[in-house]
């Protein structure tokens, strides 16, 4: 994988600070899942379900005492959080992986090509966003499945639609949740059941 692509796929962001003018920007990719070959199981594991969902963008550098302008290296960057539950008979649910998949519409990020699992509960998708105040909306609806330990893939998919409807230069907002209502930058996509059958760094 290269590193543009790691960037894409990236997973849990961090933000730290140094001493440089801008703050160091780091990724942790997401887990891959692993299968044991040897676990006899047929079972496939429940539908996933959405716990929470938020969405980013990138902003343009703010200015702060004496007229210096301060930024960090994630200025540029987009990510979705996601998190999502689901039950196995044999797994556990921190073992359990997940499939995603695009269903329709266009995303700014690339998504898993294998099943991952997700770094400390949630899923961060990462993309380059662009260190400005104004952003593009984009709309897109994705399929997850739950795989176990065994390999096995939940019958039905959930299906998420991922959208914002962006932003104009000179709003602020950074960020929309589930729970939140919008503040001008984000319309988080609604969340239904869908019926899809499938078979069993960056540094500074």
């Amino acid at each position: 994988m290269n590193r543009v692509t790691s960037l894409l796929r990236a997973g849990f962001l961090l933000c730290a600070a140094s001493s440089a003018p801008a703050f160091a920007c780091s990724f942790i990719d997401n887990e891959e899942h692993v299968i044991d070959d040897t676990l006899e199981d047929e079972v496939a594991p429940s539908v996933p379900t959405l716990v929470d969902m938020s969405v980013t963008r990138g902003v343009g550098p703010t200015r702060a005492g004496f007229g210096s302008q301060m930024s960090t290296s994630c200025d540029d960057l987009g990510w979705i959080s996601l998190q999502l539950s689901a039950e196995d008979d044999l797994s556990a649910p921190e073992n359990l992986g997940f499939v995603f998949a695009l269903d329709s519409g266009t995303l700014p990020f690339s998504l898993p090509t294998e099943a991952v699992r997700p770094f400390d509960g949630s899923f961060t998708f990462v993309w380059i966003d662009g260190a400005t105040d104004e952003q593009e909306p984009f709309e897109a609806t994705v399929t997850a499945n739950t795989m176990d330990e065994a390999g096995n893939l939940s019958a039905e998919s959930l299906l998420l639609t991922l959208s914002d409807e962006g932003r104009e230069e000179g709003l602020k907002s950074c960020s929309t949740g589930t729970g939140a209502p919008g503040l001008g930058l984000g319309l988080l996509g609604a969340l239904a059941l869908g019926l899809t059958r499938r078979g069993a760094r960056r540094a500074a």
